[in-house]
């Protein structure tokens, strides 16, 4: 039970957080009122919208729990970084998703241990039977597509904000690198549901190519794209293992 109510409070995170709220939490180590409390609603709008479909005073519970812990995370951040100064990007980024998952785990911990369940409503649940006789595997496809798209981006794009070449390239389609990291990891999720794990490198050896005149010729984009490929493969790897 632990996973399926974990795996659901993720999809309602990377929903909230990367898909519909307003503006990125990482473009500046600030955050206004406004800001905070326009992305507040847009995830609380998001999480009782996914759980209104289990309609139960727990999922209701449930909902108001992930959106004021998500809510004290951001201005917790914003306080400490106002009384203790800046922080990188990277470690903006991963101290606060880190807290947030964290967050979404412990709420989903107590509520598997406290035997509380989420049934969804008959409606929803024969609408699903239609496509699964178990609706699981299309909520946990849901959730690590979610994962490889947006969140995976743009961690990759802060973690990485101190190794990227100050240079941009030329020639370039504007986030043509982005949808190729993404259908990357997309097509990598496919491959490991059917142990082609050999096939994961044909993948990599496509992207390189596109890439190889760059590669050979700056040492920092070299290194910069090697350490991108690596966290997209990793990143993809432990979604894969966490959700399905």
């Amino acid at each position: 039970m632990f996973k399926l109510i974990f795996t659901l409070g993720m999809a309602l995170h990377f929903l909230g957080d990367f898909y519909v709220s307003p503006g990125d939490a990482m473009a500046e180590h600030a955050f206004p009122f406004r800001n905070t409390a326009r992305r507040g609603i847009s995830y609380a709008i998001v999480v009782f919208a996914g759980l209104s479909l289990f309609f139960s005073a727990w999922a209701m519970l449930f909902a108001a729990a992930l959106t004021l812990g998500h809510l004290g995370i951001d201005v917790a951040m914003g306080g400490y970084i106002q009384r203790r100064g800046g922080l990188s990007e990277s470690a903006f980024f991963g101290r606060d998703q880190c807290l947030h998952i964290a967050f979404v785990a412990a709420v989903s911990l107590f509520s598997a241990f406290s035997g509380h369940t989420l049934s969804l409503l008959p409606q929803i649940r024969a609408l699903l039977s239609a496509a699964a006789e178990d609706p699981r595997p299309i909520l946990n496809w849901a959730c690590l597509l979610l994962a490889v798209w947006k969140p995976a981006n743009t961690a990759v794009r802060h973690l990485l904000f101190r190794y990227r070449p100050a240079q941009e390239e030329e020639g370039t389609v504007p986030n043509a690198g982005a949808w190729i990291g993404t259908l990357e990891r997309i097509i990598m999720a496919l491959l490991l549901s059917v142990h082609q794990y050999s096939a994961m490198g044909l993948v990599l050896t496509a992207k390189s190519i596109a890439r190889f005149d760059k590669i050979s010729r700056d040492q920092k984009f070299a290194e910069y794209y090697l350490l991108g490929t690596l966290l997209s493969t990793l990143f993809v790897i432990l979604s894969y293992f966490l959700f399905l």
